[in-house]
């Protein structure tokens, strides 16, 4: 989705203006600006929130989902009618139409279900053993957002958490190292 002059935007551009003889306002979201993620963020909210049943939205990416095909071009339509009255616009280089498997958010969306996207998979397999706790909050992190395909991982990785606690030293040793080659 490209960042488009549309109504949230007249809004935030009543507070983002040069100080001249007179006042000119932004018609797109500059670059740098720190709040523009949150204020797209609402203005979806705000546009597609009724669409909850067939559609989900992260930031600037959206999903829309169907049974059917043309329940699916019923659906895509829906969500271009509403962004395109909000003066949102899409950049259909980025977008893509009708597909049965989707990479959305780091996951692998299709009609069997939702899986861990494989890059991703690779990047937790080949994570090198922790040298710091930097590294041990990397590696947790990067397992955290895939928490739920992971059973037991708060068991597997009490090792590895306890590496964390506040005036803890560093020490990795094979109990560590079996869990994280566990996790793995």
């Amino acid at each position: 989705m490209v960042f488009g002059s549309s109504n949230w935007i007249k809004t935030a551009g009543n507070k983002l203006v040069f100080p001249s003889k007179e006042l000119y306002c932004f018609r797109v979201v500059p670059f740098g600006l720190c709040t523009a993620t949150s204020a797209l963020a609402y203005a979806l909210e705000g546009i597609l929130g009724r669409y909850e049943k067939f559609c989900s939205y992260d930031v600037d990416d959206v999903i829309i989902y169907s049974e059917t095909v043309q329940e699916h071009y019923h659906h895509v339509e829906t969500i271009i009618s509403a962004l395109s009255e909000a003066g949102m616009k899409l950049s259909l280089s980025k977008c893509q139409f009708f597909k049965k498997s989707v990479v959305f958010l780091g996951y692998v969306i299709d009609n069997i279900g939702i899986s861990l996207e494989t890059s991703r998979l690779d990047a937790i397999k080949n994570f090198h053993t922790p040298t710091s706790i930097k590294k041990v909050q990397s590696f947790l992190g990067l397992l955290n957002y895939y928490k739920k395909f992971i059973p037991n991982m708060a068991k597997i990785c009490l090792p590895l958490d306890r590496l964390l606690k506040k005036g803890t030293k560093f020490k990795w040793s094979p109990v560590e190292e079996l869990a994280f080659n566990e996790i793995k």
